[in-house]
């Protein structure tokens, strides 16, 4: 459980089966180990767009192809904007 708890609060990239990719943060995982990203946003593989914003996205492991740890953002979309 140590090795998974270093990756709470972190930002993650996740490329699923499908071709989505969702970013996030890690929140927490259950036994399976599935996990939770929270203030998600995903886009297809290959698309240039703007990615939609999804909130709350459960990860189902046998679904995952990539996992990558991503920066952590200068400014959150919860701070207040002057």
């Amino acid at each position: 459980m140590e090795y998974v708890a270093q990756y709470m609060g972190r930002w993650m990239e996740v490329e699923l089966t499908d071709g989505r990719i969702i970013r996030g943060q890690m929140l927490c995982t259950d036994k399976q180990p599935n996990f939770i990203l929270g203030r998600s946003e995903e886009r297809w593989s290959g698309e240039t767009g703007e990615p939609r914003a999804i909130g709350l996205a459960m990860v189902a492991r046998q679904h995952v192809v990539r996992l990558k740890l991503l920066p952590t953002p200068r400014h959150s979309n919860t701070e207040a904007v002057p």
